[in-house]
C-alpha cells in the first residue's frame, strides 16, 4: 500500500503559465492539504471504493472571498484529458527518492481511516503487495494532467465562494481520474519502498542468488551442449582429431602410452663373434632394467617403457655394445647381436671316453665367462686377462661327469677332454671281507662304500636293480640278520639314495626276486614268511611305489610257474597246485589296475622269443602270444631255443638290449624299436645279466666266465668296452626262476 510523505518532504508544485491570486492560492492550499496521520484503508476497502474527498475548512474560518475565479466544480474538461503534450502546462516535480519514507500508521478498518487521494507532485511509494520485480523511480511526472484546466464558459463562477464549492464536484474528484492517478502513484510508491525500506537495507546482500545464477548458467551450458548436436559433434570431432594427431606422431604416442602406465618387452640373442655360438650370462640393460642371457644366448626384458631407449649389452672379456633402439607396442624382438672378444681365448675339444665321438651338449665355464660347445664338440672360451699363470676351467656336458681342466695362461694350445658318463655304477664287493655295497664312476674312479656289509650276507640273497632314471637303486640281502622260526635268514628288500646313502626298507621275506622297474614302481615276488608249502598265498606278486612309499599286492598263489615284465605290464601264470583262484595266463598293471585273463589254461612255461612274441607251453601243446594285442595262436611245436630273452629298455624307449648265445659265445645285442633290427654290440665269453643303461648311449653288463667276475661298460656309438671293476656275482633284472 502506498505511504504518504510528511508535509516537510512534499514536492513543491509550481504552476506555469497563469498567475494565481494569492488568496485563491491560499484556499487551494487549504483544500489540497491532506491529513497524513489518517491511516490507509485496508486493501480490500481501497480496491472496492474510491478514496473520499479531503475535508474542506469551514467557511466561517475562511478569509474574505476573492473576486478571482474559482476552480470548476464539475468534471475535468476534455482539454485536460486529451491535451497535446506541446500545449500542456508542465509541473516541475522534485525527486525525493533518496529520502527515507516514514512508515504509515496501521489501519483499523474504520471510515475515518480511509486515506486521502494521492497528492499531485508526490513521488509514489510502492506497496509490499505490488512490488515490482525491478526497482525504478519515476524521475518526473507529466504535469499535463495536473495543470489548471480552462474554465468552462457556460458555468457561472461569479459570486461563488469556497464554501459554495464544498458541495460541488471538482474535476480532480472525478472517480475514474482519481483511480487512474491512484494506480500510477501506488505502483511507483511500491517500487520506491523496495529501495528505501530500512528493513530491506538491513537484509544481507543477495550473494547466494548470484552464485545460483552462475551454477544455473553452467548447468544450462552443459545442457545446451548435450542437446545441441552441432556443439556435441564438434567437440567430439576436435577430440578425435587430437587423439589421431597424437597417435600419428610417435613421440606423442609413446609419451601418452607411458603416462598411462603401458609397458612392453624386448628380447634378443647374443652370439660370440669368433665362434658364432650363443653366449651365456650376457647382461642386457634397457631403461634401468637388466637381465642375463641363458645357455642359448637368449635374454628378455619385461616392463620396459615405450619409445626411444638406450640399449647396452656387456659381458666381461667382450667389447660392450651401446645402441639406441625404438620400442613400440608388443614384444619387440631385436634379433641377434654379436659380441667381439677382447680377452684371452682358450680352445677345448670334447670326446666320449669310450667311442671317441664328439660330445656336443655342454659348456665351458670360468667364473662369469662361459662358452657353448659346438656340434663338432669344440668350445672357445674368452676370459678376462689375468695375472695367474694357471687357471682352472670347468667343463660340463649333459649326462657326463663335470671335468676340471688346468689351463696355462702363458701358452696357446688346444685342450682335449675325454668325457665320462655321470651315472654311478653300483655293485657288491668283498674286498673288505664283507659284502659291501659300493658306488663308482664307470671309468673306475671315485670308488667308495655306499653301505657297509654286516658279514652275514648269503651270496644267493644279493640282488641289485638301479632305477632307470633316478639316482637310487633297489637291493636285496640278508644283512639285517633276521631269521624265521626255523632259524632261516630272511631277505630284506631296500632302497638306497646314491647321493645321501639314505636307506628305505621295502619288504622282508624268506626269499625275494626283483622283476623290474616300471616307472616309479618296483615289481617283485616274495615268499611269505613262515608260510608252509601248502599255503595258497605263499607266493605274492607285489609292487612298491617310491612316491607314496606303499606296497600293493597284485596277485598271490602257492607258487607261480612264470612271471614276466613286458612293455610296462606284468604277465604271470599261477601253478595248479594249491592255486588261489583259477589257473591261466593273466596280465595286470603294476598299480593293480586292468587285470586281464589272457589264457584260461595252466601255462607251464613262458619264453620270450622276440621283442613282440612269447611262446607258451600248455601241457604238450605250444601257443604263440602276440604282445601287441594279446592274441593267442596254436603252433606246431616248441621254439628253437628254450630260453627267454630279457629285453632291457633304454631311458628314451627307442632301443633295448638283450643277451644271446651264438657260436658258443655270448653276444650283447641292441634292438632298435623302429627298424625292428638287432645289432651286435660285443661278443665275449661269459656275458650275463644283470644289464643296465647308464643313459641312452651307455650300457653296463657283467662277465662271469670262471676267470673273472667283473662289470664292463660299452657305448652304442662305437668303441671298445672297458672294464669298470671286479664285483661279487649278484642277480638283477633276470628271468624267473623257481624257488
Amino acid at each position: 500500500m502506498a505511504k504518504q510523505k510528511p508535509e516537510d518532504q512534499r514536492d513543491d508544485v509550481t504552476f506555469h503559465g497563469q498567475s494565481i491570486d494569492p488568496e485563491i492560492q491560499k484556499k487551494v492550499d487549504q483544500y489540497m492539504d491532506i491529513d497524513l496521520d489518517t491511516p490507509e484503508p485496508a486493501e480490500s476497502t481501497a480496491s472496492a471504493e474510491p478514496a473520499a474527498a479531503p475535508s474542506i475548512p469551514d467557511a466561517s474560518d475562511a478569509p474574505e472571498a476573492s473576486s478571482a475565479p474559482l476552480l470548476p466544480t464539475d468534471q475535468l474538461p476534455d482539454s485536460l484529458k486529451e491535451k497535446p503534450k506541446s500545449s500542456a502546462k508542465s509541473i516541475a516535480v522534485k525527486d525525493e527518492s533518496e529520502k527515507e519514507v516514514p512508515t504509515a500508521p496501521e489501519l483499523d478498518g474504520s471510515a475515518a481511516d480511509v486515506p486521502a487521494e494521492p497528492i499531485s507532485g508526490e513521488t509514489p511509494v510502492e506497496t509490499e503487495e505490488a512490488a515490482s520485480p525491478e526497482p525504478e523511480v519515476a524521475a518526473a511526472i507529466d504535469a499535463e494532467s495536473l495543470a489548471a484546466p480552462d474554465f468552462d464558459e457556460n458555468l457561472d463562477y461569479e459570486g461563488k465562494t469556497i464554501a459554495d464549492m464544498e458541495k460541488a464536484v471538482l474535476p480532480l474528484d472525478d472517480p475514474e481520474t482519481s483511480q487512474a492517478i491512484d494506480e500510477i502513484i501506488a505502483a511507483d510508491s511500491d517500487k520506491l519502498l523496495d529501495l528505501d525500506d530500512p528493513k530491506k537495507e538491513s537484509e544481507p546482500a543477495a550473494a547466494v542468488p548470484v552464485k545460483k545464477a552462475k551454477k544455473e548458467k553452467r548447468g544450462n551450458f552443459l545442457k545446451t551442449w548435450f542437446k545441441t548436436p552441432l556443439y556435441r559433434n564438434a567437440t567430439i570431432l576436435v577430440a578425435l582429431i587430437g587423439v589421431i594427431a597424437a597417435g600419428a606422431i610417435p613421440a606423442s604416442r609413446y609419451y601418452l602410452l607411458n603416462a598411462a602406465g603401458v609397458k612392453v618387452s624386448t628380447s634378443l640373442r647374443v652370439l660370440d663373434e669368433s665362434t658364432e655360438l650363443p653366449l651365456k650370462n650376457v647382461e642386457l640393460i634397457v631403461a634401468g632394467k637388466s637381465a642375463k642371457s641363458d645357455s642359448d644366448g637368449n635374454v628378455k626384458l619385461e616392463g620396459v617403457p615405450l619409445g626411444y631407449q638406450k640399449l647396452t649389452i656387456k659381458k666381461p672379456a667382450f667389447a660392450e655394445i651401446n645402441r639406441n633402439v625404438t620400442l613400440g607396442w608388443g614384444s619387440n624382438p631385436l634379433g641377434d647381436f654379436q659380441l667381439t672378444p677382447v680377452g684371452s681365448q682358450y680352445v677345448f675339444k670334447l670326446t666320449d671316453f669310450l667311442s671317441g665321438k664328439p660330445v656336443t651338449s655342454g659348456e665351458i665355464i670360468y667364473e662369469e665367462s662361459s662358452a657353448k660347445i659346438s656340434d663338432k664338440g669344440e668350445a672357445k672360451i674368452t676370459v678376462p686377462n689375468v695375472k695367474e699363470e694357471v687357471i682352472e676351467i670347468e667343463v660340463t656336458a649333459v649326462n657326463y661327469r663335470t671335468e676340471k681342466v688346468k689351463v696355462n695362461t702363458t701358452t696357446e694350445e688346444e685342450y682335449s677332454v675325454q668325457m665320462v658318463p655321470s651315472a654311478k655304477h653300483i655293485f657288491f664287493s668283498k674286498r673288505s671281507g664283507k659284502a659291501d655295497l659300493y658306488k663308482s664312476d664307470v671309468d673306475g674312479k671315485n670308488q667308495g662304500i655306499l653301505l657297509s656289509g654286516t658279514g652275514i650276507e648269503r651270496d644267493d640273497s644279493l640282488g641289485i636293480a638301479p632305477h632307470p632314471s633316478k639316482n637310487m637303486t633297489a637291493f636285496s640281502s640278508s644283512r639285517e640278520n633276521v631269521r624265521n622260526r626255523d632259524g632261516y635268514l630272511l631277505n630284506t628288500l631296500q632302497l638306497i639314495n646314491i647321493e645321501t646313502s639314505e636307506v628305505t626298507k621295502v619288504a622282508q621275506s624268506e626269499r625275494i626276486q626283483i622283476i623290474n622297474w616300471v616307472g616309479d614302481r618296483l615289481v617283485y615276488v616274495k615268499i611269505a614268511q613262515g608260510a608252509s608249502q601248502a599255503d595258497p598265498k605263499r607266493h605274492r606278486l607285489m609292487s612298491y611305489d617310491i612316491g607314496s612309499k606303499t606296497e600293493t599286492e597284485l596277485a598271490s598263489t602257492n607258487y607261480f610257474n612264470d612271471v614276466l615284465s613286458v612293455n610296462g605290464a606284468i604277465y604271470y601264470s599261477p601253478a595248479l597246485y594249491k592255486v588261489n583262484g583259477s589257473v591261466g595266463l593273466y596280465k595286470i598293471n603294476p598299480d593293480g589296475s586292468n587285470k586281464k585273463t589272457v589264457f584260461q589254461k595252466e601255462v607251464w612255461n613262458v619264453f620270450r622269443t622276440s621283442y613282440d612274441k612269447v611262446s607258451l607251453s600248455v601241457g604238450q601243446d605250444w601257443y604263440e602270444l602276440n604282445l601287441a594285442n594279446d592274441s593267442m595262436a596254436k603252433v606246431g611245436g616248441a621254439p628253437p631255443v628254450l630260453k627267454s630273452r630279457i629285453y632291457v629298455k633304454s631311458p628314451d624307449g627307442k632301443r633295448s638290449v638283450w643277451i644271446d648265445e651264438r657260436d658258443g659265445k655270448t653276444v650283447l645285442i641292441s634292438y632298435d624299436h623302429d627298424s625292428k633290427k638287432d645289432k651286435a654290440l660285443v661278443t665275449q665269453s661269459g656275458i650275463k645279466n644283470p644289464i643296465r643303461w647308464l643313459d641312452d648311449d651307455h650300457v653296463v653288463y657283467r662277465i662271469a666266465n670262471g676267470q673273472e667276475t667283473a662289470d664292463f661298460v660299452i657305448s652304442l656309438s662305437g668303441g671298445e668296452p672297458k672294464k669298470i671293476v671286479d664285483v661279487m656275482n649278484s642277480y638283477g633284472i633276470d628271468r624267473w626262476y623257481y624257488f
